[in-house]
Formats: structure tokens, C-alpha cells, sequence
């Protein structure tokens, strides 16, 4: 079973380094001590925040490949103007050599995807999510 670790803030970590992971993150007992960020995370989309509200789970070792699950909150406006063009949730599913990115507008399906992570310890299906190929060579490191 995989330990979990949380934060908010998006510094750049070794996910395959578990110091690391426990310096820069808290560890994460149940899905409830997601629940101030989540409503962060709603609160920005639903008042159209430019704040962009980050979460991010590392797990240890990895869930079915999964190593962090983030998102976050992306707002666009247009050119000189308050008028709002788009706004939405980008979720990211890294993998060791692999990163997929999920683009909605539903805060459902966000919550849902990390409730499945953190309580059955299942990671999301990337099926229909954008991929991006990881060019890291772990005999090298």
C-alpha cells in the first residue's frame, strides 16, 4: 500500500526520492484532509479567481504507475479586459516516463479522480487524456 503525501505548493520535486517528497509535502491520512483545498479549488473556479489553487498527491511507492496527481486552476481573460475568455481544471497524471493531462470543466469528475486516488489507492483512467512523453534516462541519474 502507498504512502501519500499533499501540498499546494508547486515546487519541483523528485518523485522517486521519498525525502524529498516528505520535505516539501505533509503526509495525507484520508481523503477529508483534501477537503479545505478542493473548496480553494471551487471557490476559485466558481467566483472565477485568477488565483490558480494547486493540489498535489505523491504517492509512494506508485499507484499502478501513478507517481503525483496534481491540478489546478487556469483561468484566461482577454486581452486588456476583465471579460472572461475560458477558465477550467488541469489534471495531471505523472508517471515515471509519462505525464497525462486532463482538461475539464467539471469539478466533479476533479474530486472524484482524487477520491478514487486517495481512498481505494486506484488511479485514474488517462483513456481520452492528452500525453506527453517523459525523455528521462533513469540510468543516468
Amino acid at each position: 500500500m502507498a504512502e501519500l503525501y499533499f501540498r499546494e505548493n508547486p515546487v519541483a520535486i523528485d518523485y522517486t526520492d521519498l525525502d524529498d517528497i516528505k520535505k516539501h509535502s505533509k503526509p495525507l491520512a484520508s481523503f477529508d484532509d483534501l477537503s479545505e483545498a478542493l473548496s480553494g479549488l471551487q471557490k476559485a473556479f466558481d467566483e472565477e479567481l485568477k488565483s490558480r489553487n494547486d493540489i498535489i498527491v505523491n504517492a509512494f511507492p506508485d499507484i499502478d504507475g501513478v507517481v503525483e496527481l496534481s491540478v489546478f486552476h487556469q483561468v484566461k481573460r482577454k486581452l486588456f479586459s476583465k471579460k472572461l475568455k475560458s477558465q477550467r481544471f488541469v489534471m495531471c497524471a505523472t508517471l515515471l516516463s509519462e505525464l497525462f493531462i486532463l482538461k475539464t470543466t467539471s469539478f466533479e469528475e476533479v474530486r472524484g479522480i482524487f477520491q478514487n486516488f486517495v481512498e481505494h489507492q486506484k488511479a485514474p483512467s488517462t483513456f481520452g487524456w492528452g500525453n506527453v512523453k517523459l525523455n528521462i534516462d533513469f540510468e543516468q541519474l
